[in-house]
């Protein structure tokens, strides 16, 4: 489910969005290895809410350099940047760091492979795009082919595999109300709100849960970092 764009040649937008898809498919492709060695070093509230805080500190950059800091706080579209923000990364992010950190780095990346079939469901339910067959068989090839992959080694490996599934329906939740909220928002600001805001969330959680206790020592903190 993509980002609403507005132009005079939607076939053109259409192949752009598969194109910037597909790069953000290879690009999240090294995130579950990262995830793995991350969070067996440190505690995962903490991997989410640096690595967070650091990808809203470099989307605030971005924003001042190009002066649109103030459209992250605009009236009138400030709560659902918040709700993408606690939806779509927040909350998201924290499944899956304490899902990776309970799984092995390949089933971190095959259970989010999952996230097409919640897209195709949402999108069909809610914006009432077709069921067409080819789209029915392409998700039970993706359904089968994960539960034939996965091969979770007790209780806590259940239980990872089990968060990282439902990860991806936080992103496809936040997907759906930039789409019938904020059509207009530049998709840069949408990005900077969801790590801005997710930051801000995870990082009370974070103190509120007294994650300063559990810092690991420094040599072990530079490392992680």
């Amino acid at each position: 489910m993509q980002y609403a764009t507005h132009s005079a040649d939607p076939r053109r937008q259409e192949r752009l969005g598969l194109l910037f898809a597909g790069l953000c498919a290879l690009n999240g492709a090294f995130v579950p290895a990262v995830a793995k060695l991350t969070t067996a070093r440190g505690d995962a509230v903490f991997v989410a809410t640096v690595t967070t805080v650091v990808a809203g500190v470099c989307a605030l950059l971005l924003l001042a350099v190009l002066g649109e800091v103030a459209a992250l706080w605009a009236r009138g579209q400030r709560r659902a940047l918040l709700g993408i923000g606690t939806l779509g990364t927040a909350v998201t992010f924290l499944l899956f760091f304490e899902g990776a950190r309970r799984s092995s780095a390949v089933e971190t990346a095959l259970c989010l492979q999952i996230e097409p079939v919640y897209s195709l469901f949402l999108a069909r339910f809610f914006l009432g795009h077709p069921l067409k067959p080819r789209r029915l068989a392409a998700v039970l090839a993706i359904v089968g082919g994960i539960a034939l992959a996965l091969n979770p080694a007790g209780f806590s490996g259940w239980l990872g595999n089990a968060l990282l599934l439902v990860t991806p329906l936080g992103w496809q939740v936040s997907h759906l109300i930039v789409l019938r909220g904020l059509p207009s928002v530049q998709p840069r600001t949408l990005s900077a709100a969801r790590y801005v805001y997710g930051g801000a969330v995870l990082a009370l959680l974070w103190f509120a849960t007294g994650g300063v206790a559990r810092l690991p020592a420094t040599p072990e903190l530079l490392r992680m970092l």
